[in-house]
């Protein structure tokens, strides 16, 4: 099955709103084995709208359009759709009543202006999508167009919205449209390894496969995206696990910062981070986790020599001898947060991220990174090329995994 996103909002087109709907949306349905063919962000226009419909009818089955279902004039993406698919728009008494109730929840002593029941519209062969966060409902309904069965969704676009729609409603309707044994799709995250090096070592694997390969590369690694006769598909997937060993993620895992605090939730062990260059990323990624309040204890930003000293205790004469990006730097940082903080699991970064600050000796993109498990610690020197943010993302990314690896190679009894 074939699916397409429409986003609708001058706001995005303007970047004074980032269109993260899209982004959570490709995530979900590669949970299920599914994946977005086309993705269009439009204006809030309705010629902008149905070229856009026009353009998705050609080759898919399936149209998300999100936003504008709101009770200004500019919300017209429902009445757009309707016109574009020739469905004619009535008021819901349910509708009614849901929008008059959330209008007084929140304004308790106003009436409930005309313009907000435009949210109580729907078309006559449409199904209405619970919103329990908002006063927008989503709808769907199934078309013709062109001779082929489509559906077609509309959901709201505020995020804190569209997010649990997508998750409890808009999945379960995809799926049951979806008859097709062809086009499955899966992703198989690698960690640490790049682009280039992943292709040629997963060539000879994936040189017969009937169906799609793509793959994408980032500061994490090099996530294979492939698309085919389930069986298939899942066949190679199995194939570049064991290719790849202790470098892939888990199933349905496409991030190192999941990976580990999976982990650490599994084995009940803390973490805590202290970081220089990266300078807070790593605690912030972690604490973007859900639940991650039960392993990560916290993170220090020691930017300053100053703070290396009083906040991690590094010793006054290792800086003077070996400085702050220093193998005994990170060492001295690491081993300090575990010793303070109590945590089972350290991660500490120093280096220069450029673009200034560089010397022959110590030149841009030297990083050294210090990763203490229980017992074990590992201090690692990386040369990283590339601007200041992907030095620091490549940096982040790369302490993280080396604690990934240490936490898969736990011997049993210490799991």
């Amino acid at each position: 099955m074939s699916i397409a996103m429409i986003c609708s909002g001058t706001e995005l087109l303007r970047g004074s709103a980032v269109n993260t709907n899209g982004a959570y949306l490709g995530k979900a349905l590669l949970s299920s084995g599914r994946e977005l063919a086309l993705t269009l962000a439009v204006g809030d226009r309705c010629e902008e709208l149905s070229f856009a419909m026009s353009t998705c009818m050609r080759c898919v089955e399936v149209v998300i359009i999100c936003g504008g279902l709101g009770p200004t004039d500019d919300d017209i993406s429902l009445e757009c759709a309707a016109r574009f698919f020739g469905e004619k728009l009535f008021e819901s008494a349910e509708l009614r009543e849901k929008v008059q109730a959330h209008w007084q929840k929140i304004h308790p002593k106003m009436h409930c202006p005309k313009n907000q029941f435009r949210q109580a519209r729907v078309p006559e062969h449409g199904h209405i999508i619970p919103n329990p966060n908002g006063s927008a409902s989503g709808i769907w309904f199934d078309s013709f167009y062109a001779g082929r069965s489509r559906r077609i969704f509309l959901l709201p676009g505020p995020p804190l919205e569209f997010e649990p729609m997508v998750d409890n409603y808009l999945l379960p309707l995809v799926a049951e449209a979806d008859s097709s044994s062809y086009g499955c799709t899966k992703a198989l995250m690698i960690s640490g390894v790049g682009e280039s090096t992943a292709a040629m070592k997963s060539a000879p694997i994936l040189a017969d496969f009937e169906g799609e390969v793509a793959d994408t590369a980032s500061a994490q690694g090099t996530c294979f995206f492939l698309t085919g006769e389930k069986s298939r598909v899942g066949n190679k997937i199995a194939l570049l696990r064991e290719l790849f060993g202790d470098s892939a993620l888990e199933d349905g895992i496409y991030s190192v910062y999941d990976s580990v605090g999976a982990a650490l939730q599994k084995r009940h062990l803390t973490l805590a981070t202290a970081e220089s260059c990266t300078g807070g990323m790593i605690a912030e990624k972690f604490t973007s986790i859900p639940g991650i309040s039960e392993v990560f204890l916290g993170g220090v930003v020691s930017y300053s020599n100053h703070l290396k000293q009083n906040l991690l205790k590094v010793r006054a004469e290792t800086l003077a001898a070996h400085g702050a990006v220093s193998r005994e730097c990170a060492e001295e940082m690491v081993t300090s947060l575990c010793a303070e903080t109590g945590a089972d699991c350290g991660i500490s970064v120093t280096g220069i991220a450029g673009p200034g600050g560089g010397t022959p000796e110590k030149p841009v993109g030297l990083v050294f990174v210090g990763v203490k498990c229980l017992d074990q610690l590992q201090i690692e020197e990386l040369h990283l090329r590339g601007s200041r943010a992907m030095i620091r993302e490549r940096a982040a990314a790369t302490a993280v995994n080396i604690l990934r690896k240490m936490l898969i190679n736990l011997p049993e009894k210490r799991q």
